[in-house]
């Protein structure tokens, strides 16, 4: 062989071998991870907060929210044709940590922009995973009880002498019937706030407001009531006078409070299907507040028709 021949080989056998390295290895490229975070609560933006992404236990890349809550997390990547399954997770000592779910495909994510609503550690504590909670969060004390912290659960246990009792009276088994939790820290600072609180705390039903006093051991109850699904927007409002918050077995409140509040419970069985719970229900109600309201009656209704055998209802449904 001769010898120009002979390089001419080595030359096209080392073009093959780097040739060969070079698809054995994956090309890198620089991806760009973007969205905002807020608080869920309040829906406002949230900044300082840790913005990470990860492969398993490998950390990819960091960031921190800017002003607006809004981050944009730059990391490499092998590009490759098949999806490269990552994490974003979002940190801040105030809130509970969040995790969303983050494909890769050929360099580029499958989302153009990735929104957390990160919740209070303050409240967390209060989320119930029971359907059909209505959760009592702050009342603003008056001057003269402004050393009372424990408003919130006087006005649960309230409620559960004044309404959860009477509805135990009725058919509802003991799962289907509603709960009532006293969450103080869950504090809305403007009437907008009261509809996500009742959705950040699985509720039914929130309410919060204020009490003044009216006289000796009796003060007045001023209450708004929001639910999850956005039933009631704004939030209804209701005044109770006259109650004995010092002795809840004695203490009721007024007519317009429990309608507020059985409008919320009642679209949260018709949303959640149980369709014989939401009839039974509306029994009930009916029971404590004399008759039916239009929002209760027609909730009815709606439960009703979506019943194949209503006419074998508990209840005397038609």
């Amino acid at each position: 062989m001769s010898r120009s021949r002979l390089v001419r080989l080595i030359g096209g056998l080392a073009c093959v071998v780097s040739l060969a390295a070079l698809m054995g290895q994956s090309a890198f490229a620089t991806t760009i991870v973007a969205g905002t975070v807020r608080d869920a609560t309040t829906d406002a933006p949230v900044t300082g907060a840790r913005v990470t992404i990860r492969r398993g236990n490998e950390l990819l890349g960091s960031a921190v929210t800017a002003s607006g809550g809004i981050f944009q997390l730059p990391f490499e990547i092998a590009v490759r044709p098949d999806a490269q399954n990552l994490q974003l997770f979002v940190t801040l000592e105030e809130y509970v940590e969040s995790s969303q779910d983050v494909t890769v495909t050929s360099g580029r994510a499958n989302a153009a922009s990735y929104r957390f609503n990160l919740v209070p550690r303050s409240v967390a504590d209060c989320i119930r995973t029971r359907e059909h909670t209505v959760v009592v969060g702050y009342f603003r004390p008056s001057t003269s009880s402004a050393g009372d912290a424990d408003l919130a659960a006087r006005v649960a246990d309230a409620l559960n002498y004044d309404l959860l009792v009477r509805m135990q009276q009725g058919r509802l088994g003991r799962d289907a019937l509603p709960i009532i939790v006293a969450c103080g820290r869950a504090r809305p600072q403007s009437i907008g706030d009261y509809t996500n609180f009742a959705k950040v705390l699985n509720a039914d039903a929130f309410l919060g407001g204020y009490v003044d006093e009216s006289g000796p051991r009796r003060v007045k109850v001023q209450m708004s009531v929001a639910d999850r699904f956005e039933r009631l927007v704004p939030p209804l409002q209701a005044a109770s006078k006259d109650v004995n918050l010092g002795d809840p077995a004695v203490a009721r409140l007024d007519p317009s409070a429990h309608v507020a509040i059985l409008t919320a419970l009642v679209t949260g069985y018709e949303r959640s299907g149980k369709f014989a719970e939401c009839i039974e229900f509306t029994v009930a109600a009916a029971r404590i507040l004399g008759s039916l309201p239009p929002a209760l009656a027609e909730a009815r209704r709606r439960c009703e028709q979506a019943v194949p055998n209503r006419g074998l209802l508990p209840g005397g449904a038609p």
